[in-house]
């Protein structure tokens, strides 16, 4: 059965160590963000889910070889986040980006909180 579901497309430098994991409306804001990043020198690589169930391996996967993996969803409870992790994700590497106040997330807002992830990775390494 799984074989017959529509697999998730990837976007973005499959090399990158930032990667994005959205569905639905969250996937103009990702790819905005993505642009922005790109500009700054930073590259990133996104899947965008087009199966949410069952929860196909390719997704658990991602978040296992994308070192920092922001998954980007309209709710409060971060329950794609759990989803995947549930299903062999790694949940160290997983960043949840909860949009819950009405407000449309924006690409800056995104981007912001790609590059506080990052500053916060480098003041731990130091």
């Amino acid at each position: 059965m799984q074989a017959d579901l529509p697999r998730a497309v990837t976007h973005g430098v499959e090399t990158a160590d930032i990667g994005f994991v959205g569905i639905g409306m969250t996937h103009g804001v990702i790819l905005e963000a993505m642009d922005i990043l790109a500009a700054r020198g930073v590259p990133t690589q996104y899947h965008q889910l087009q199966t949410l169930w069952p929860m196909l391996d390719e997704t658990p996967d991602f978040t296992r070889g994308c070192p920092c993996v922001f998954v980007v969803e309209y709710n409060a409870t971060g329950q794609l986040a759990r989803l995947i992790v549930a299903h062999g994700g790694e949940e160290a590497h997983i960043e949840s980006v909860l949009i819950y106040d009405g407000v449309p997330l924006r690409a800056e807002d995104l981007v912001q909180k790609v590059i506080e992830r990052m500053d916060s990775r480098r003041h731990k390494a130091a």
